[in-house]
């Protein structure tokens, strides 16, 4: 890494903006220059820019803020740093920047602005600060502590490394060259170690925690679980035997009532179909009467007819007549608008002559001679206007010269009233300065008042304090002799406390109840999860119970659902068939004609062919009904199915959730036995209250032992507190010892003080009273003597006379001038007044004989024509012309309208009365023929007829009643035969002769018994196999544990192994190790570069396993001596390589190219010093740009090339060289 510019722009003494290029002239010419110049003069401050660009931090200062900023020069308004460097051949620019609000100098600081980039393509690498010191150290490979030890050796920190304890070398060592990961490795492989032996150790005890069943108990166990299998299929079978005589028998009841309910159903359907016949007759009747209605309407509708045509015949005659009559009226109407036409025309025509002739005329010379008028009239009244605006600017005129006159007056009179006020305007600038002056030396006067009362109060206070201090130290001293008495006290107590029982004991017996508590808390976990298992395994039977009765009572209820399915599919068949052959004979009897033999018995009369039609309309509604009532008993049946399903799986699922808490409760008893003998515990696994009383037992006597622990390191403390506090009094009483020198020494500061007070008071009481007489009397010869207080007052008073003096004399002098103008407009005002006057008269005249022709011309038109326009009346004649027109063309157009409906009428009529004579001989034949249909019908009368008919929803009701009644005869009557079948099928069932004669209560019963039997070899087997499972865990468990021990014992070893190298709870075994290693190889750069420096010297470790150095005199045989036997110039050479020797270092990523070493040479002498710079020469030599800095006048001879510092005299600001100057247009070079 190579520094190649620095830019820097107000840091510290350096205002301004400089550049400093090392890669021109003179830095190529020669790699070794001096910074010199005076003492803070800004030296390190370039050195500080270095840091800011790259890190944004200072040796000196540390980190900087927007809410810390200490480097900025005073009174400017923002700051920079900017520093081009290369790492590898490829250059970057770092810059850092922060200014202050809006540029101002008292401004906030805002926050920093960074940026590092690369130089050649200009790419930003980052613009925020942590990503930029990240990305700096990843380049360089340098953070902020290895850059100030390997780059820039600052002030103080030159001989840090050399002259340090072996402690704080070791801290120094792990911070540059980041070896602290050592200590932490070591750390972390002592972790590591200590959680590997105590999880191998747990694994352990929980294999020995682990019981499992000997061979012969698993033998056993095995045994006795297939005989309960056994058993147990024995007792399902008699369960099942029993379970099938039950439901014989329930199903044989449940078919006797089932018929019995079908015969009762059958034979109230056939009384309710007897009792229906008078309805059936009435709708026979309604039907037939429904029949011949159609002929019946038509008769009806024909007389209707006949009706309204004779009424149309009567309308169309009266219409006739008076067709005639308007005919006749229209052609009169007609004759006499033609005759008004004629006359309207004749008028009209001359009217509009007349208009014109004369009217229009008469018209055009009105409108120009009123157009005349008005702009005549206009020019007349803008020429008074006029005139009379002259007359107002003329007494304008005299009353402003009446007005300034006045004005004129009043200013002069008060100018010679206050002719003293005059002298104000050059005497008032000094009296004001004499004023203020006069009101610092009055200021003056009360702060030095002020301050000796005050000195006054000081010199009481102190006095009042040193009687303090004095008190003070006498109280003190007497506490000191008290807490020494309170501390002998303590001391016996806490020696009588330790003789009951030692603290050892108590610590004991706390852990060993502190060890029982957990194998406590397993056991009562244990005792919870049985009792809650006990109380599931009563619920799960209890449900058990439950779930067998439902599930019983649904599968009889499955079972009559489908016998019910099965007798409704055979109804359906046998309706079906019926149907089939109804239609088939219906077929037949369609192929019967009157006469004609029958081809089955061979008969010449059908009479039964046309009754039939209602048979098979009922048959049809049977079927759809035994269809419908079918696929609902087969949903039904469906959803009973799916019920029984559902209740046996829950049946299922509560067995085997029984079995399990079964299985489970044996687990946790088998667990209860191992963790008792580990908890010491005598209590039973079902004593719940047993166990809570047992942990109460063991929480009062940790309470006990606690509390007696507490006792003892109360007293402790108490005893420790009492030495703490006897300490802290004997320093009190020293304390107190030096407050009474110090009050004593502060008295006698304040007395002087309060002297020299009381002289500084007098001399500005002096200073204050002389001034004030000088001004009291200039004030009074001026006129305006000086009041007792008040004075801006004062002085603001007579500044507004003064002012108002110099006013007033202004305005005289306008006043006059304006006064003078004045007159002048007057007089032209009035000239051109008399000239306007003249010019309005002969307009007058002129307006007044146009006025009178005017009038003429009107009178004339008003006689001929009134006041309607001429167009308007030329238009009023013509439209009484086109409204008379109109009118005759209106009547003429009626006259031809009533002939023509005249003659439309007539032929209406004539139509009319052939449609009558038609409609009534079409009557006459509807009524023959519905005779002969009602007669047919076998109603005698219209009467009968009507009261057969029947209205649609009496008809419909009845229909379906008949139909109702009909299917539920068939339908009971199929479920009767039905009902019979199923019945003599279960009597003639192989089991019946064995369970009809059997007693029910008998039977469940035994039913009960062979139940109970199941249930209890089922618990006893889902004992046994809750052991074996049981057992099978254990043993599973302990194989799994025994190959994870097998597998932690293996890594342990090598973690042991680790652990025994390099491992330590504080980390030291390992650290120690590298920090001796890079030590090491310290010493070895170390001494290269000191053989280049001196070769007296070299320097090796005092002891293999320490941090030591030991400094090497090979001039006095290798006697080796402490490093602090150095004089000054050794001890900087010495430091020097240390000093470059960690430069190389901590620089192992990245080759440092630049150096820079901030003083440490002034305590060299001549020789040293020549051989120091012989040495930086020889580094230079090797490629090194190397920079110091120094005051040191040898330094400065030896080093041609310099930046100078320069400190200006006087302004607390330096300056480089102007060739260093910065200048954004073109930067020079250095």
């Amino acid at each position: 890494m190579k520094i190649l510019t620095l830019r820097l722009k107000n840091l510290n003494a350096l205002k301004g903006e400089w550049k400093v290029d090392f890669t021109g002239a003179p830095f190529t010419d020669n790699g070794l220059f001096a910074i010199t110049g005076a003492t803070g003069a800004g030296k390190t401050t370039l050195l500080d820019a270095i840091c800011l660009a790259l890190y944004h931090q200072t040796p000196r200062l540390g980190q900087l803020s927007a809410s810390s900023n200490e480097i900025m020069t005073r009174g400017t308004g923002d700051c920079l740093a900017e520093v081009e460097f290369s790492v590898k051949g490829t250059a970057y620019r770092a810059f850092w920047s922060m200014r202050r609000a809006r540029g101002n100098a008292d401004g906030n600081l805002q926050p920093a602005e960074v940026e590092l980039a690369e130089v050649e393509s200009g790419k930003v690498l980052a613009t925020q600060i942590r990503p930029k010191a990240e990305e700096i150290e990843r380049i360089t490979g340098l953070n902020f502590a290895r850059f100030t030890k390997s780059m820039m050796l600052s002030q103080g920190d030159f001989a840090a490394f050399l002259n340090a304890q072996e402690n704080e070398r070791a801290e120094l060592l792990e911070e540059l060259t980041g070896t602290e990961i050592y200590g932490e490795i070591s750390r972390r492989v002592h972790e590591k170690y200590k959680e590997a032996e105590q999880e191998l150790a747990l694994l352990r005890g929980n294999r020995n925690n682990i019981s499992v069943l000997s061979e012969e108990e698993r033998a056993s166990l095995v045994l006795a679980l297939a005989q309960a299998d056994n058993t147990l299929k024995e007792a399902r079978e008699a369960c099942e035997h029993w379970q099938s005589g039950l439901n014989w028998q329930a199903g044989f009841a449940q078919r006797l009532s089932q018929k019995q309910q079908a015969e009762a159903a059958l034979a109230k359907a056939k009384d309710d179909l007897t009792a229906f016949a008078p309805e059936a007759e009435k709708l026979r009747l309604g039907e037939l009467a429904e029949q011949i209605k159609p002929e019946y309407e038509q008769l009806r509708a024909a007389e209707s007819e006949v009706q309204t045509l004779q009424q149309r015949n009567e309308l169309l005659k009266e219409q006739q007549q008076q067709s005639a009559q308007h005919a006749e009226s229209s052609l009169k109407e007609k004759d006499q608008c033609t005759a008004a036409l004629e006359i309207a025309e004749q008028e009209g025509s001359a009217r509009i002559a007349l208009i014109h002739n004369r009217v229009i005329p008469l018209d055009n010379n009105i409108a120009r001679l009123t157009q005349e008028k008005r702009e005549l009239e206009s020019t007349l009244e803008q020429q008074k206007a006029i005139t009379g605006k002259l007359a107002a600017d003329i007494a304008g005129y005299e009353q402003a010269v009446v007005s300034m006159h006045e004005q004129l007056t009043a200013h002069k009179n008060y100018l010679d009233v206050h002719q003293a006020d005059s002298v104000l305007l050059t005497k008032l600038s000094g009296w004001r300065g004499q004023i203020n002056q006069l009101g610092g030396l009055t200021a003056s006067v009360a702060t030095s008042e002020e301050q000796a009362v005050k000195a006054r109060e000081q010199v009481d206070g102190q006095t009042h304090q040193v009687a303090q201090a004095e008190k003070a130290r006498n109280e003190a001293i007497n506490l000191y002799n008290d807490k020494q008495s309170d501390l002998t006290k303590q001391q016996q107590t806490v020696d009588s406390l330790a003789a009951e029982q030692s603290g050892q004991q108590i610590e004991q017996e706390l852990l060993a109840i502190e060890q029982c508590w957990a194998p406590l808390n397993r056991a009562m976990s244990l005792q919870q999860q049985y009792l809650k298992l006990c109380g599931k395994q009563s619920e799960h039977k209890a449900e058990q119970a439950r779930l067998q009765s439902d599930y019983d009572e649904a599968v009889k209820q499955r079972d009559l659902m489908r016998e019910e399915f099965v007798a409704l599919r055979q109804s359906l068949k046998d309706v079906t068939l019926l149907l089939k052959q109804e239609e088939q004979l219906a077929e037949f009897r369609m192929q019967l004609n009157d006469g004609e033999a029958c081809p089955l018995c061979g008969s010449l009369s059908h009479p039964a062919s046309g009754e039939v039609a209602l048979d098979v309309f009922a048959t049809l509604t049977r079927k759809h009904e035994l269809e419908a009532q079918l696929k609902e008993a087969e949903s039904r049946g469906i959803a009973q199915n799916e019920l029984c399903e559902r209740l046996r799986l829950g049946l299922e699922q509560t067995t085997q959730a029984m079995e399990k808490a079964i299985q489970d409760s044996a687990d946790i008893a088998a667990q209860w036995e191992t963790i008792s003998q580990e908890a010491g515990i005598s209590v039973a696994l079902n004593d719940e209250t047993g166990l809570t009383q047992y942990e109460q037992q063991q929480k009062n006597r940790g309470a006990a032992l606690r509390e007696q622990r507490s006792r003892a390191n109360l007293e402790k403390e108490k005893l420790a507190a009492l030495t703490t506090e006897l300490n802290e009094l004997q320093r009190q009483v020293s304390h107190c010892e030096n407050q009474v020198a110090l009050a004593a020494e502060r008295l006698a500061q304040y007395q002087k003080q309060a002297c020299d007070t009381q002289s500084a008071l007098k001399s500005a009481q002096q200073q204050c009273a002389a001034l004030h007489n000088s001004i009291v009397k200039e004030t009074a010869d001026a006129g305006h003597p000086l009041p007792s207080s008040g004075f801006a007052a004062w002085l603001d008073r007579l500044e507004e006379k003064a002012q108002q003096w110099a006013d007033t004399k202004e305005q005289v002098t306008a006043l006059e001038q304006q006064a003078s103008q004045q007159a002048v407009y007057r007089e032209n005002a009035q000239q051109n007044w008399q000239a306007a006057k003249a010019q309005a008269a002969k307009l007058s005249t002129a307006f007044n004989a146009l006025c009178d022709t005017l009038t003429q011309h009107q009178t004339e038109r008003h006689a001929l024509a009134g006041i309607t326009p001429s167009q308007t009346a030329i238009t009023e004649a013509e439209q009484r012309i086109a409204q008379a027109k109109q009118v005759a063309q209106q009547a003429q157009e009626r006259a031809t309208a009533a002939k023509e409906r005249h003659t439309g009428i007539t032929s209406s009529l004539n139509a009319a009365v052939e449609a009558l004579v038609a409609a009534r001989q079409k009557t006459e034949e509807l009524s023959e023929r519905w005779q002969m249909q009602r007669k047919r019908a076998g109603f005698d009368s219209d009467i009968d007829f009507q009261n057969a008919l029947l209205t649609p929803g009496l008809r419909d009701q009845l229909s379906r009643e008949k139909q109702t009644l009909e299917a539920a005869t068939q339908r009971h009557s199929a479920l009767f035969e039905s009902a019979c079948k199923q019945y003599n099928s279960w009597l003639n069932d192989e089991q019946a002769a064995l369970w009809q004669q059997a007693d029910g209560d008998e039977l469940q019963s035994k039913y009960q018994q062979a139940n109970e039997e199941r249930d209890r070899i089922l618990t006893r087997r889902g004992e046994l196999a809750a052991r074996c499972q049981a057992d099978d865990e254990q043993r599973e468990k302990l194989h799994n544990l025994s190959e994870g021990i097998a597998e932690k014992e293996q890594a342990f070893e090598i973690t042991s192994a680790l652990h025994g190298l390099i491992g330590s709870a504080t980390g030291d075994k390992f650290r120690k190790f590298a920090q001796g290693l890079t030590l090491d190889n310290l010493i070895v750069l170390a001494n290269r570069q000191l053989q280049r420096l001196h070769g007296r010297y070299r320097l090796q470790r005092k002891q293999a396993d320490g941090l030591a150095i030991l400094v090497v005199d090979t001039w006095q045989g290798d006697i080796a001596r402490d490093t602090r036997t150095l004089s000054g110039g050794e001890s900087f050479l010495v430091s020097l390589s240390l000093a470059l020797a960690l430069s190389d270092l901590v620089s192992h990523k990245t080759s440092i190219d630049s150096l820079f070493l901030d003083e440490g040479f002034g305590t060299l002498d001549a020789q040293t010093l020549d051989i120091a710079l012989d040495a930086l020469d020889n580094l230079n030599a090797s490629g090194k740009m190397i920079g110091v800095i120094s005051h040191i006048e040898a330094m400065k001879e030896r080093i041609p090339v310099q930046i100078r510092v320069n400190k200006r005299s006087g302004l607390g600001i330096s300056e480089l060289d102007k060739s260093f100057r910065f200048s954004p247009e073109a930067p020079l070079a250095g």
